[in-house]
């Protein structure tokens, strides 16, 4: 979900659309969510310093990759990511 929070923040700032009006204008939609309401003000301006390290996002996705693989269950999108 965060992946592609951030691929629409991207476009929409590199198609010249102010990225931080991205939750009101989803607001109420199939798109809207939690994580685009908190995630879209904390990827939009320029300059902030980071809220975690990737690292840690790796061992989650890597933890949850090895679980799957252990139970085998089919995970495409977590695998994408």
């Amino acid at each position: 979900m965060l992946a592609a929070i951030a691929e629409a923040v991207s476009l929409a700032q590199r198609s010249g659309i102010d990225a931080a009006k991205l939750t009101e204008g989803l607001a109420g939609g199939w798109a809207d969510s939690v994580l685009l309401q908190i995630f879209v003000p904390r990827m939009t301006p320029i300059g902030l310093a980071p809220i975690g390290a990737f690292r840690t996002f790796q061992k989650n996705i890597d933890t949850v990759a090895a679980i799957a693989y252990e139970t085998g269950t089919p995970m495409p999108v977590s695998s994408t990511v």
